[in-house]
């Protein structure tokens, strides 16, 4: 296992139909969620979720997209 300090998002390789190239793949994933996820990995590695962004106060509730890619450029913190 890396060291924290070493820790990055890894490229995820194509799958391929051999049990180490599925092997391969599944880790990457694997790992790049758990350092987003803040599982492992430095805290400033971490993704920001929109809960994150309203209980600090950057935006608030009604501001969030209702899915993904709708919200156009600038909508979320207009004014800064």
């Amino acid at each position: 296992m890396p060291t924290e300090r070493a820790l990055r998002l890894a490229s995820i390789p194509e799958p391929t139909s051999t049990i180490p190239g599925l092997h391969a793949t599944a880790y990457a994933l694997k790992n790049n969620i758990d350092v987003l996820t803040g599982a492992i990995g430095p805290k400033e590695q971490r993704a920001v979720t929109f809960v994150d962004l309203v209980n600090m106060g950057l935006i608030t509730m009604d501001q969030i997209p209702p899915k993904h890619g709708d919200a156009p450029s600038g909508k979320v913190l207009d004014g800064y």
